[in-house]
């Protein structure tokens, strides 16, 4: 299990790198997702995060997290995001309910 922090790093990671795949971008966009890929990829190294190749291949990644990245990269980045960002805000939310009672 781990714990609130690391779970944060772990989604920040994942939000960060979702980069779909099968867009057509043209030039200059494709250029600004390689420089925002080498950003992240230094952030990671920085703050020891996981890619998101290394938590998709890691034994221990639950079938939930591994579909949903898989889903969130067939995405627009920017989508996926605010979607991720919600979700984890009503899973949050949801869980300092639980607690709290």
């Amino acid at each position: 299990m781990i714990n609130q922090e690391e779970r944060g790093r772990v989604l920040a990671a994942a939000n960060q790198n979702a980069v779909p795949v099968d867009l057509e971008l043209g030039p200059i966009a494709t250029l600004s997702m390689r420089v925002a890929g080498a950003i992240c990829q230094e952030q990671n190294r920085q703050t020891g995060l996981p890619s998101i190749e290394t938590v998709l291949a890691a034994q221990e990644t639950s079938f939930w997290l591994r579909q949903s990245l898989n889903s969130a990269l067939a995405r627009d980045p920017i989508d996926a995001v605010a979607d991720a960002t919600l979700l984890t805000a009503l899973l949050q939310q949801r869980m300092d309910a639980l607690l709290t009672r």
